[in-house]
């Protein structure tokens, strides 16, 4: 909404709404201190959201930078319309972008094509967020977004990314959302929510416009249109008096019926041309006052046709064109409109929009051709997919769904109908409409045989749909028996559906499952070759890692020498991640990071934000085992921030599942079970039985640091269990056994324990990897009377095997055990090696149990300093640790997803907290990491 629109509305009335306004005012004088921030109002149409708004544009003028935008139904379903309104006037060169930003920025706002291999979803929110901080250098930045939620996914998406990114640039975010559309307004930024006018504020708004009533009357019309500061501001006097009458019966009518009786009687008493002109403007953005013009002039009628409209106080004509005083009008004259005036409307607005250059008008014109059809145009269905492919190209998901839909109901030919239809299916599952993306591919299969491709990758994005939506199962059996099908035609097809199979037979815990369709992947491939054949091998060995099986290790390696790590294709990197796990389920975490620092090179390249969550989030799982705890802590929030700004559930569950596994080995238990409730519910509603696995083997695993072996012993049992059922035999990555294991045995269940120490064994033995065999032979020393045989041999592996917490524990159950046998001085230097792993780790219950044992043996543990490491935010260290490996502040900000303010913030801090002057002593400071 233009500035014009806030001063219309803002005598609408900030009667009653001081709390708000200072809630506004303090958001802006924290933005004018140099911080960013965001607030959410919502509220019904008309309860005061766009007079608030104008509050806020009034506040901030001449001292703040204000960029204002409007969220309109009618293009809702143009990719970057709002944020072309919002950063229209904002060159691009305010801001030293990377050249993917830049790309992507030009490519939104119709400046430029998209590159042929699309753009990151989250690539346009990056441009903006560095766009906004630079343009903020200057003078702090107020974006204002009013009826937001009928703002364009697309921009929706970036200005929620870059609000949620920013903060310490002097940027303030103010969106205004309708109360009934939950499902587009973010539900993490800070919300400020409106409710109506109580009869004081109801009084003295009617009172100022020269209707007086008694307090009964006023009570009664609050009652009836809830306090609606609009529908008060709308209603005459004469229908407050017909409103208020106490003959008018019990029940009131709702709200909207209110609004659109005032509306409709005004509309209906305007002359016939008046309306038309008025039905063309609502069809229209505000700004499109040439457009207007030359559409009246077809219809044969001139702006001044909306004179009368002006007169009924629906409009104001300035500049050149119309704006609706407010929204709800707008939306009013189109709902009230007949459907064959709407269709006239939207003709005349297409054939001027004919005369407009450029590619945005084209786009327009599509959108108001397909509205004015009655049937099928093979013309206009080809115009509106050139739309979606281009929505598509900028990452426009919901844009292009809804014009790869239309553009198939015009289609006249089936085969391109069921071509269309699959984009739009396609689209709409990458914008999370999972309910609209499954109804689309319901359609394709009632079209006949024929069209493989088509009919393949439909049923490739099925199983990954009811992967997403809770019926993984469903989704393997589907995969496989299309797959079949295609075995002997199309075996590159038949392929990606068995590797599709494959996840959704892991996530569905059904390992056997995965192993016949990651097998029949691999042999697949090895009748097509290239590297979807060797990934295929790789998923294979990550297969048989997963499920303890032998041959994988071996596997792997062979197919993943041969990858063309220097040129993969682009669609391949994202699955570098899989190969990536393999490797960490094997232990060799040298390989993972090898192709985590491959993968976020990439993505750092691309300003490809989705595509770091696996670099990030694995290596955090990489940094944990290797004891780098406070590295592995906050890649993990980050990895989980990523996944939840690009809408990826079950990723967010992983990382998720990550900081539960760390918390809980740090003892914080409220936020362990905090984190192990959010992954058991996205179990439930994905269907994803691994995370159900993996959330009892991190409650076990906080059990039993808090030494609640009974009660670990519960919860593993179940563990256990699940991991028979689900053939997942990996004992180090679903870690139940060692501390199952460890759980009877404190309880005095050794009988209990002796089986799960045989597996262990027989596990190690069969793999040769140095930890498990070390678990192993720990268990033995729990169990045995003659145990320190067991436990020397157990530190011996532990030596070959880099994971410092794991030797820790292993310590003190020999230091445990020794100082019971009296030998105090041997217990003390492994209760004393134990205590300063875990010191450092920061694993406080274990800490604590360690020092218990050593002042047992006579021995006084001082506690370990604080350091300033230790007082370092998550972020601080995502920066410091970038800045010490010897990123510059603009390479750190690209590799994190944040602005170069951000990081300079977080850097000054780091070094007041760590006591050094500059970046050439972070890495000694951060060594104890």
């Amino acid at each position: 909404m233009g500035q014009v629109g806030f001063e219309a509305v803002s005598a609408m009335a900030l009667y009653g709404r001081d709390a708000e306004c200072d809630a506004i005012d303090r958001l802006l004088a924290g933005v004018q201190a140099g911080a960013s921030a965001s607030l959410v109002l919502t509220g019904e149409a008309g309860v005061g959201k766009s007079a608030l708004l104008a509050h806020a544009v009034r506040a901030a003028a001449g001292r703040m930078r204000v960029l204002h935008a409007e969220g309109i139904r009618a293009e809702g379903d143009l990719p970057f319309a709002a944020l072309t309104q919002l950063l229209g006037s904002v060159p691009l060169g305010s801001a030293e972008l990377s050249a993917p930003q830049h790309e992507a920025l030009r490519a939104a706002l119709a400046l430029g094509e998209a590159p042929a291999a699309g753009l990151d979803r989250l690539a346009t929110g990056l441009g903006v967020m560095n766009l906004l901080s630079a343009v903020a250098g200057e003078r702090p930045v107020l974006v204002v977004v009013d009826d937001a939620q009928w703002v364009d996914a697309a921009s929706r998406d970036a200005l929620v990314f870059a609000a949620r990114r920013l903060q310490r640039d002097s940027v303030g975010f103010l969106f205004a959302y309708r109360d009934d559309d939950d499902r587009t307004r973010p539900p993490d930024l800070p919300r400020l929510p409106l409710s109506g006018l109580d009869v004081a504020a109801a009084a003295r708004l009617l009172a100022d416009r020269g209707i007086r009533m008694r307090r009964a009357e006023a009570e009664r019309l609050v009652e009836l249109v809830q306090g609606n500061p609009l529908a008060m501001t709308d209603l005459t006097a004469e229908d407050v008096r017909r409103l208020t009458r106490p003959d008018r019966g019990p029940e009131p009518p709702p709200i909207g019926s209110v609004l659109e009786g005032a509306y409709r009687e005004r509309i209906d008493r305007l002359p016939p041309g008046t309306r038309r002109a008025l039905l063309v403007a609502a069809l229209l953005k505000e700004d499109d006052g040439q457009v207007l013009h030359a559409a009246l002039a077809r219809d044969g009628l001139a702006l001044a046709a909306l004179g009368p409209a002006e007169d009924a106080r629906l409009v104001t004509l300035s500049s050149g064109t119309a704006e609706f005083r407010h929204p709800l009008i707008r939306s009013a004259v189109a709902q009230l409109a007949r459907a064959s005036d709407r269709r006239a409307a939207h003709r005349v607005i297409a054939a001027a929009l004919a005369e407009e250059p450029g590619l945005t008008a084209r786009e327009q014109r599509a959108w108001h051709l397909a509205a004015a059809s009655y049937g099928p145009a093979e013309d206009i269905a080809a115009a509106l997919e050139e739309c979606a492919q281009r929505a598509v190209g900028i990452s426009g998901y919901a844009s292009a769904a809804a014009a790869y839909e239309r553009a198939a109901q015009l289609s006249v030919q089936r085969d391109k109908q069921a071509t269309r239809l699959l984009g739009a299916a396609s689209a709409a599952f990458h914008a999370g409409q999972t309910a609209r993306a499954a109804t689309l591919l319901d359609r394709i299969r009632t079209f006949p045989p024929g069209q493989e491709d088509v009919r393949c990758e439909a049923e490739a994005l099925r199983g990954r749909l009811q992967s997403r939506r809770g019926d993984p199962l469903s989704a393997y059996t589907g995969l496989m028996a299309e797959a079949h099908r295609l075995r002997e035609q199309r075996p590159d097809l038949a392929l990606m559906l068995s590797a599709n199979a494959t996840s959704a037979a892991v996530f569905a815990g059904r390992g056997g499952d995965a192993l016949a369709s990651a097998r029949q992947a691999a042999e697949l491939g090895g009748t097509i070759g290239g590297p979807y054949a060797l990934y295929s091998r790789c998923m294979l060995g990550g297969v048989l890692a997963l499920l303890g099986e032998p041959g994988g290790e071996r596997l792997l390696d062979e197919a993943f020498a041969l990858l063309p790590l220097d040129d993969l294709p682009p669609r391949i990197l994202p699955l570098m991640g899989d190969i990536a796990f393999a490797y960490v389920l094997f232990e060799r975490f040298e390989e993972a990071q090898r192709i985590h620092r491959l993968l976020a090179r990439a993505a750092t390249r691309r300003a490809a934000a989705g595509l770091m969550i696996w670099p990030v989030g694995e290596q955090a799982l990489v940094d944990y085992r290797l004891g780098r705890w406070q590295a592995a802590y906050a890649g993990a929030l980050e990895a989980e921030r990523l996944a939840l700004d690009c809408g990826l559930d079950n990723e967010t569950a992983n990382n998720r599942q990550l900081l539960g596994w760390i918390t809980a080995s740090r003892g914080r238990a409220a936020e362990c079970r905090r984190y192990v409730d959010q992954v058991l519910e996205q179990a439930a509603s994905s269907g994803a039985r691994v995370f159900d696995l993996l959330a009892c083997c991190v409650l076990g695993h906080l059990e039993m640091g808090l030494g609640h072996a009974e009660q670990a012993a519960e919860v593993l049992e179940r563990a256990r269990e699940m991991a028979a059922a689900f053939r997942f035999g990996n004992l180090t990555h679903y870690q139940w056994a060692p501390e199952l294991a460890e759980a009877y045995a404190r309880r005095g269940r050794g009988s209990d324990a002796q089986p799960i120490v045989d597996l262990l064994a027989a596990a190690g033995e069969r793999s040769g990897k140095p930890l498990v065999l070390a678990l192993s032979q720990r268990c033995r020393g729990l169990l045995s009377d003659d145990f320190e045989e067991h436990f020397r041999l157990a530190l011996e592996l532990h030596e070959r095997a880099e994971r410092p917490f794991e030797t820790a524990r292993t310590q003190l159950c020999f230091g445990e055990r020794l100082r019971r046998r009296r030998k105090r001085s041997q217990a003390r230097e492994q209760l004393q090696a134990a205590w300063r792993t875990f010191s450092t780790l920061e694993a406080d219950c274990w800490t604590e149990r360690a020092r218990a044992e050593l002042e047992a043996t006579g021995v006084k543990v001082s506690p370990r300093a604080v350091t300033g490491a230790d007082l370092l935010t998550p972020q601080e260290v995502q920066v410091a640790l970038q800045v010490a490996a010897g990123a510059s502040n603009r390479e750190a900000a690209e590799r994190l997803f944040i602005s170069v303010k951000t990081v300079e913030y977080h850097l000054s801090h780091v070094y007041r907290k760590l006591g050094i002057a500059s970046r050439a002593g972070l890495g000694v400071a951060l060594a104890h990491d």
